[in-house]
């Protein structure tokens, strides 16, 4: 993977971030582990046509915090495993 994964808003990244995971775990559990550019939204959806469609452009998207959170349990269980 690259150094550095592309493509998200500074407001989805402290959004993932608060859930205690990184940006590159939260694109990780959800586009796969060799992925370095977000193929989402930039708001942090999954789905590239989020911002402006299922929330007004420049607002606080909805779908990010579900996923964040997902993501975060799904890692915190990975972890478990080790």
């Amino acid at each position: 993977m690259t150094a550095r994964v592309s493509g998200l808003s500074r407001a989805a990244r402290a959004t993932i971030a608060a859930e205690g995971i990184t940006v590159r775990q939260y694109v990780a559990h959800h586009c796969g582990p060799d992925t370095a550019r977000w193929p989402g939204d930039r708001c942090g959806c999954t789905d590239d046509r989020c911002d402006g469609y299922h929330h007004m452009a420049g607002e606080p998207c909805p779908c990010v915090e579900y996923l964040a959170r997902i993501a975060s349990a799904a890692t915190r269980e990975e972890a478990m495993v080790r």
